[in-house]
């Protein structure tokens, strides 16, 4: 029920209101009384207060001033001040401050009946809008957040967006369309595939990850959070600020702090490099991806940051993962003058890109490794030879002894399994 406080330094008018208003039938509880405007002050600031009824003029603070506090304090008080004075300047500064009612004395019960009736009106409708917008306001973030999660989607597919489509997400989110700085976020779940197969386990720690990421970052001016998979969280900070770079890390700490101490559970946070534009998004979100990979080989619980070294070590994966399969398609069709050339140009370009006898070395052995796993291969004496041109790419000290390895196994192979056909 709606709540009324009765003001007035005259006890008599006070006791009057109570014993003639039928409170309950008009929807208020009992009332609370003040004899004074410092007496009523205390009682506004314990209490919600609905309505407020007020003698003009009393010792101290006025009924005008209290009113004024009163609004300050709550927005959509009702206010109903009471005068024995028909004087024009009191009821104009109770306008001003937004004084609902202004009655002189003496007082007339229907009339204060139809006022409280008023009143309460008002508020129902007060609170019946606020809970509109609420729900309103509810479905527009539930909408806001798809769509955010949606843009992200389309950010990390294979394809760059088209500028037109880009510009429109940015308008449509409120996003900045150029000039931007963009910085990721990825959170994920260290173990997950290892936790068992209770729904109820891992749909709570999924979505306990997705809320610990937001509120970690909640106080972010741009900031685009989506769960990629039940595992895994990606942030995307959009221009960040000085102060909200500096303090990420912390954030992050928060969220694995609390997964672990209330889940059990350890995740894995990388925090990427700076990009400088949107289409940089899905290399960040990648060179951030192939981190967390070769940082769980270290541990788990880690934050770990794509530095330039990082970035360096991405870099070479990449080209090895591209690199190898075309070389593979090659050997698919048994097309060893081919595959030969190849190769040599494949050690051409690493020499021009001045890659380091390590990386050149790995790629030599991932090669003669998948060359050695076709079918045709599974004879005697190629195992034989895959064994001796492993040992000796493991012997070998310059670029020139590896690619004279790796063609001389690519030929002898070739050849002992056409043998073998034939």
């Amino acid at each position: 029920m709606l709540q009324v406080l009765i003001v007035d330094d005259e006890p008599t008018h006070i006791w009057g209101l109570i014993r003639h208003i039928p409170w309950d039938k008009l929807g208020f509880a009992d009332p609370l009384t003040a004899k004074s405007g410092e007496d009523a002050l205390s009682i506004l600031q314990a209490h919600f207060i609905d309505v407020l009824i007020t003698d003009i003029s009393m010792p101290g603070m006025n009924g005008i001033e209290l009113a004024a506090f009163a609004k300050s304090l709550y927005q959509n008080i009702q206010i109903l001040i009471i005068s024995g004075y028909n004087e024009f300047e009191f009821a104009q500064e109770a306008i001003e401050i937004g004084v609902q009612g202004y009655m002189l004395k003496p007082l007339k019960l229907a009339e204060i009946k139809h006022r409280l009736t008023s009143f309460r009106q008002t508020l129902e409708n007060i609170r019946q809008i606020n809970e509109q917008t609420f729900q309103f306001q509810s479905m527009m973030s539930d909408s806001l957040h798809l769509l955010k999660e949606s843009f992200i989607s389309e950010l990390l597919e294979d394809e760059p967006l088209e500028v037109d489509t880009l510009f429109s997400w940015c308008r449509l989110l409120h996003l900045p369309e150029q000039n931007v700085e963009i910085q990721l976020v990825i959170a994920s779940l260290d173990g997950y595939a290892t936790i068992g197969q209770d729904p109820n386990r891992r749909l709570m720690l999924s979505s306990a990850l997705m809320q610990s990421v937001k509120v970690s970052l909640q106080d972010k001016s741009h900031v685009l959070v989506s769960k990629l998979k039940p595992d895994e969280v990606v942030a995307i900070m959009v221009n960040p600020e000085v102060d909200e770079k500096s303090s990420l890390e912390k954030q992050m700490r928060f969220v694995q702090n609390f997964m672990k101490n209330t889940h059990q559970a350890a995740v894995t946070i990388c925090i990427s490099r700076e990009g400088n534009n949107w289409n940089e998004v899905q290399q960040l979100f990648r060179e951030s991806r192939y981190t967390i990979t070769d940082a769980r080989q270290s541990g788990t619980g880690l934050i770990v940051y794509v530095g330039t070294e990082e970035r360096k070590i991405y870099e070479d994966f990449q080209q090895r993962e591209n690199l190898l399969p075309s070389l593979l398609v090659l050997a698919d069709r048994d097309d060893s003058d081919q595959l030969v050339e190849a190769v040599r140009q494949v050690f051409k370009e690493l020499n021009i890109q001045a890659q380091s006898f390590a990386y050149i070395q790995s790629i030599s052995i991932g090669l003669l490794g998948d060359l050695s796993r076709k079918p045709w291969h599974d004879t005697e004496a190629i195992i034989y030879q895959s064994k001796l041109a492993w040992h000796r790419l493991l012997k070998c000290t310059t670029v020139e002894e590896l690619e004279e390895v790796v063609l001389e196994y690519i030929e002898t192979t070739f050849s002992l399994a056409r043998k073998e056909r034939t």
